[in-house]
């Protein structure tokens, strides 16, 4: 294998909806000396024939049964020769210069190990939501990684040789899980932890996405388990039982709901758009009529916008 600085490494799975714009922007970067290792985790929709349309020496394709995200960007940095990994997800896109303003950083840096960055937030359409306000001081990031990812998963890029000490992403899960933030609590130990202040991505919101759909309840139940395998080195029968009891796969007419509740309230709370909300809240109820939260936003976008605001001081939202 010839050697390059970075391996950028992307899992697909069904992705065909958004996957072209994925890979042309990795395609498409002002950085030259990387090359594209993609993961096909055994698709069953046509994202195949779309990686196969591409006739670039760069991208390197794996095929693989369908093993699940951790299995198959483990097996793609197995195969990969970069000094450098930097990750992509299917369905998000890399701004032109992402990869060249990473590198410069890193090596500006040497005591980082792990470099993400803040993102465009996008809609399932492509449609922008806003920017997101990651932490960039170092100990803010630390401080947030104690109860939530610091970084989009996306975003990042780190130190291969790091990524071996910890043990790789965690495996013994398949579905999606908290397998980010436990190599990312165990890469801290090895070097800092940044955030670059611009964009360098755009994070798709879509109704497939665990980020949309999951219940706090659930988000802090994952957080918890994750805890516990980065204490004990394995996750418990007790908390395989409680994951699976969680993680049941949902309807689409519930993660459509909460997709859309979910707009609805990006657009209510942080952009002030009362139009799009109502839109996104009507929808949501039309996909899932059981979700008390649809009917209090929908209720709270139609009274005056005081109420708003008191709600956004109330939850301390800016």
């Amino acid at each position: 294998m010839s050697k390059v600085e970075v391996s950028v490494v992307m899992s697909v799975y069904n992705g065909e909806e958004h996957l072209k714009e994925a890979i042309d922007s990795i395609l498409n970067q002002t950085y030259s000396d990387y090359e594209f290792i993609i993961v096909n985790d055994g698709s069953t929709d046509n994202s195949l024939n779309i990686i196969n349309s591409y006739n670039d020496k760069r991208i390197k394709l794996i095929n693989q049964e369908n093993k699940g995200l951790a299995v198959a960007l483990n097996n793609g940095i197995k195969n990969s020769c970069g000094e450098y990994i930097a990750r992509l997800d299917a369905d998000d896109i890399a701004m032109p210069s992402r990869l060249e303003k990473q590198i410069l950083f890193l090596k500006e840096n040497e005591k980082c190990v792990l470099l993400g960055s803040n993102a465009i937030i996008i809609d399932q359409k492509g449609g922008y939501m806003y920017i997101s306000n990651q932490p960039t001081d170092k100990n803010e990031i630390l401080k947030l990684l104690e109860n939530s990812s610091p970084f989009f998963h996306s975003s990042v890029i780190f130190k291969k040789d790091v990524f071996y000490k910890c043990g790789g992403y965690y495996e013994k899960i398949k579905h999606n899980f908290e397998e980010d933030i436990i190599l990312w609590t165990r890469i801290k130990e090895f070097g800092e932890l940044n955030n670059f202040k611009e964009p360098l991505i755009k994070f798709r919101l879509s109704p497939s996405s665990i980020t949309t759909t999951r219940k706090k309840k659930h988000k802090d139940l994952h957080l918890s388990i994750a805890k516990n395998i980065i204490k004990n080195g394995d996750i418990s029968e007790e908390d395989r039982k409680i994951l699976n009891n969680i993680t049941k796969r949902k309807s689409r007419s519930y993660k459509y709901g909460m997709y859309h509740a979910n707009i609805g309230v990006i657009h209510l709370l942080i952009n002030s758009d009362r139009k799009n909300a109502l839109i996104n809240f009507k929808k949501s109820i039309v996909y899932y009529p059981f979700s008390l939260r649809s009917w209090f936003f929908l209720i709270l976008s139609i009274l005056p916008f005081f109420f708003v605001k008191q709600w956004k001081k109330y939850r301390k939202i800016k």
